[in-house]
């Protein structure tokens, strides 16, 4: 839809309008979750409850013109560029709610003189969502409505006193991220929508199983095969529009991840201890994506933002009035694109923090300063995808069309920084 904005003919430059782009938005959410517990007998827990939550957003994008000595007149509504009924010149202007309401209930059984229980349950969620889209074109009102039954079973199994097996089959539901799934998003410059709403977008569905052995003994011990089927999986990202970071969402259809996790702990010797854990992690597309018309072949990929490796070691020390913790992790590298056309570089991170406990004064009870350092080897590396992106080079599709790429963006990690806090009780 075009529209005609009123402005004063002084604030042209150059036969051009220039603005700045003002994201104004107000949040509200509250809710209750309350829950029942009762011991059905000496080696029977029994749990209910019910969880609602009522979340309400607005966002409105005020246009303020630069006059040509690159200053605005004021920002915010009572400045904003106009058309000639009054309506803002924009491409933000909507309003969202959504309502949650979720019941369970969950039953453990225990077995053995309590060495072995079993626990199987359920959640109910009902989900609705509703909205405005406020800028002129196709789209007016938005909602949805959502409803999923989660069952869930674990056992846990004490072979010894020092060793535990467990295991569990869990089920979740994650909704379509709103309003970013609903919502049609504008691009001022052309007046061509951006993005368009899915009102039909079905829920990430997840199963999810997972087995395991904990050790707890002169040292602590867990190793643990964990294996989840997702469906409908929602990757939540940004593109830059109208000048400001937007969230989009997309679509990875199924997706079956497979990893193992293993974590060693000391205990304190001297007021050191020693920590570590790594995590393997393979998470594979299961379809080809769909990108306009056509679909990429991303069948057989990697899912973005799924490094292989993370690893972490720490060292700590705390002896009473001293006290101090050297962490270092690693992140393998990343696929940005479904396509795994790009990928974002592995890094490192060195962690140091110390602190001394002071002595009491009067009014001021534990005092501590701690001084802490990240960053210590002073890397510049990226930190995160911040928007990831079908495919970065040119592909043809499955149904031979060619599919343009776009580069993924990225965050940079923070610099080496020191933070000192001086914390105290009264």
């Amino acid at each position: 839809t075009k529209v005609t904005p009123v402005y004063d003919p002084s604030d042209l430059i150059g036969g051009r309008l220039y603005a700045t782009n003002n994201q104004l938005e107000s949040e509200y959410q509250g809710g209750v979750n309350a829950v029942l517990e009762y011991d059905l007998s000496a080696s029977n827990h029994l749990m209910a409850g019910y969880w609602f939550d009522r979340w309400d957003v607005n966002e409105v994008a005020y246009n303020n013109l630069l006059n040509p000595s690159g200053l605005v007149s004021g920002i915010g509504a009572n400045f904003a560029l106009r058309d000639a009924t009054g309506s803002l010149v924009t491409g933000t202007n909507w309003v969202n709610g959504t309502t949650t309401h979720q019941f369970f209930v969950g039953d453990t059984q225990a077995f053995f003189d309590n060495r072995l229980q079993i626990s199987a349950g359920a959640k109910y969620l009902i989900y609705d969502v509703s909205g405005h889209n406020n800028i002129p074109g196709n789209q007016n009102g938005f909602g949805a409505h959502i409803t999923k039954l989660e069952p869930r079973a674990s056992f846990s199994f004490n072979a010894t006193d020092q060793i535990q097996l467990y295991g569990n089959v869990i089920t979740n539901v994650r909704v379509p991220i709103s309003p970013a799934t609903y919502i049609d998003t504008y691009n001022q410059s052309t007046g061509k929508k951006a993005s368009v709403g899915n009102l039909s977008a079905l829920p990430e569905t997840s199963t999810g199983e997972q087995l395991g052995v904990r050790y707890n003994g002169d040292f602590n011990l867990d190793l643990n095969y964990f294996h989840t089927d997702l469906q409908n999986h929602q990757v939540a990202t940004f593109e830059v529009l109208n000048g400001a970071n937007t969230s989009i969402v997309l679509s990875a259809g199924g997706v079956t991840i497979n990893g193992v996790a293993a974590e060693v702990a000391s205990h304190r010797y001297a007021g050191f201890s020693v920590y570590a854990n790594t995590q393997y992690l393979k998470a594979t597309l299961n379809d080809n994506i769909a990108q306009g018309a056509d679909f990429l072949p991303s069948k057989g990929k990697i899912l973005p933002l799924s490094p292989t490796w993370i690893d972490n070691v720490g060292l700590s020390y705390d002896e009473g009035f001293l006290f101090g913790n050297l962490a270092y992790k690693h992140v393998s590298s990343q696929y940005s694109t479904f396509m795994n056309d790009e990928t974002m570089k592995a890094y490192d991170t060195l962690d140091l923090s110390l602190g001394a406990r002071l002595p009491e004064v009067e009014g001021l009870k534990e005092p501590t300063l701690t001084v802490s350092m990240t960053n210590l080897t002073a890397g510049k590396y990226l930190g995160t995808v911040a928007g990831v992106t079908g495919n970065a080079n040119s592909v043809v599709g499955i149904n031979g069309t060619a599919l343009a790429g776009s580069a993924p963006k990225y965050y940079m990690a923070s610099p080496f920084a020191v933070t000192v806090t001086l914390s105290t009780s009264f």
